[in-house]
């Protein structure tokens, strides 16, 4: 590697650190997915049951274990906080990083890789969930292995079996990330390919059946070991799990078929925009050879057939789809590649495309000195210095862009938009633990100022994750319905009450009640109240209640 590309790598690496663990550590966990997660794996530290996972110690079987595996891994090696829970997630992230490059160079070259690292760590729903602790970024990180696995399998010579081994047991360990969608939109497409192309992987036979039976393993073994614990894990996999989340929108994530078309080019902001451009020019069969269209078309059918297959599933979030952004990624680099080395002819659709990214800077700008002006609530808290110095940056990129786009130099488009992108993204990080969004850290730190040994915490109408992580025991809940479960109602008493009005039993009683709810649970509790409730804290329609004051 010669001394240019050392340096590359150095520069964007740097970068990468610094977007991905600036203020990590100072961010709370937010509701309710984070909460949910750093529970569960601060669970298996305390209790040492690392089969069953648990929230609130409660058998929680939505998800496979493997992200939570590791999350209690990095507990048990630097102990429970918010930078140790999202510690793994933030290495893979890393290593997608990094992999990106590697594919990049191999299916095009090295300049086409280290910009489609750039382009993914400035997309704006990639960095973010590198940096939260959720499922989706482990599912990309095996969902990308598989990925590059089977592309040196179509398109290269060299360590064959290792490629092939490394995309099965990678589709296993995506199994065991989040279930059957991990294989699914990547069989899928791998066959597809393979069909349309007429590729033949020329694997033994042999090599085939090890292979399966240790991707089978791997995806099914935990499953079958919870099954024989929990007789009825069987019928609520497939039915709840599979079949309500795919068919009819579980856990109220239901959307309509479209959300992904309106979700995926906000969520791959600004590179968005140049993929009209993109498929333009790989289309055009003059100016492009036929193994690079191949291996344009492997990256594209990576995209679509996932893309499809999240539409057609009736359970949707935003975060499911950040699998897509390492394939686009790379194909919006070559396209970048091409045009800062002059190898595309600038025509009127990549003229319009720089502009239309030029016209997004400014737009953002004129955003955002609206919202300094009018000051919303939920950034009460941010010092002043960081909105200024938001719209400082916000002002500055869209100069420049015009600068560059008026001049004609769409060579340094590229460059002016990764600048940009990573200083609002170091800004806006610096300003992040200020937000006021949905977490309930400063109210578990007050609870355990103020407790004293018998106190009563406890939840009503509202479940908030997070605190049993942050308190570091199980939290009694009050008025909430008793969702699928495989404990028994008696297993479960005096953790779970479901009448709402046993409430007033309970703060009428000696002990010193510790109550998280919102607006509406407050007023209920107001009304079957016998005595005065005391308000400790109120943050983002999050209320901390007590039956007595806090000076008492």
């Amino acid at each position: 590697m010669n001394a240019r590309r050392i340096s590359l790598y150095v520069v964007f690496l740097a970068f990468a650190l610094i977007l991905e663990f600036w203020n990590l550590s100072r961010v709370p966990l937010f509701e309710p997915d984070e909460g949910r997660y750093g529970d569960i794996a601060l669970t298996m530290v305390k209790t040492g049951d690392w089969l069953t996972p648990k929230m609130n110690y409660i058998i929680h079987l939505h998800k496979p274990p493997l992200s939570s595996w590791a999350v209690a891994t990095s507990f048990k090696i630097f102990g429970p906080s918010e930078f140790s829970a999202r510690l793994p997630g933030v290495l893979l992230g890393l290593i997608i990083f990094l992999g990106i490059i590697r594919l990049g160079q191999f299916l095009f070259n090295f300049e086409t890789g280290i910009a489609g690292a750039w382009i993914l760590l400035t997309s704006t729903l990639f960095l973010v969930v590198t940096r939260l602790l959720t499922t989706d970024i482990y599912l990309c990180f095996f969902i990308f292995l598989a990925m590059s696995a089977f592309a040196h399998l179509f398109f290269g010579d060299r360590h064959r079996l290792a490629y092939f081994y490394l995309g099965m047991l990678s589709m296993g360990f995506g199994m065991l990330t989040k279930g059957p969608v991990a294989w699914m939109i990547t069989i899928i497409p791998f066959l597809a390919f393979a069909l349309w192309k007429r590729k033949r992987l020329n694997i033994p036979l042999k090599h085939w059946l090890l292979a399966s039976v240790l991707f089978l393993l791997i995806s099914f073994g935990w499953y079958l070991l919870v099954m024989l614990r929990q007789p009825g894990m069987l019928n609520y996999f497939l039915n709840y799990q599979l079949m309500q989340r795919i068919g009819k929108g579980a856990s109220g994530r239901a959307h309509p078929f479209y959300y992904y078309l309106i979700v995926l080019p906000l969520g791959f902001l600004p590179w968005t925009v140049a993929m009209p451009a993109v498929v333009a020019w790989f289309t055009d069969r003059k100016n492009v050879s036929k193994d690079e269209t191949d291996k344009f078309h492997f990256l594209a059918i990576c995209f679509i057939i996932p893309f499809i297959l999240f539409s057609i599933f009736r359970t949707k979030l935003a975060t499911y789809i950040v699998p897509l952004f390492p394939p686009m990624a790379l194909m919006a680099a070559r396209f970048w590649y091409g045009l800062s080395h002059k190898v595309i002819p600038v025509n009127r659709l990549i003229r319009g495309t720089g502009w239309v990214m030029a016209a997004i800077q400014i737009l953002m700008m004129c955003g955002g000195i609206i919202f300094i002006t009018l000051r919303p609530k939920f950034i009460e808290g941010i010092q002043p210095f960081y909105i200024k110095a938001m719209v400082g940056v916000l002002i500055g990129a869209a100069a420049a862009m015009a600068i560059v786009m008026f001049k004609g130099k769409l060579e340094w488009l590229f460059r002016t938009q990764v600048a940009s992108l990573i200083l609002m993204s170091i800004v806006g990080f610096t300003a992040l633990p200020d937000i006021r969004y949905l977490n309930t850290k400063n109210f578990c730190e007050k609870i355990l100022r103020l407790r004293h040994p018998g106190d009563i915490v406890m939840m009503y109408e509202r479940y908030f994750s997070s605190p049993p992580f942050y308190l570091g025991e199980r939290i009694l809940s009050v008025g909430l319905p008793l969702r699928e479960t495989f404990e028994t109602k008696d297993e479960l008493k005096g953790f779970i009450i479901e009448d709402k009005g046993a409430i007033r039993g309970l703060i009428a009683g000696t002990k010193r009640v510790f109550i998280l709810t919102n607006q509406d649970g407050y007023e209920r509790i107001n009304s079957l109240s016998r005595g005065p409730i005391y308000i400790l804290l109120k943050q983002n329609k999050i209320l901390l209640l007590s039956n007595r004051p806090e000076a008492s």
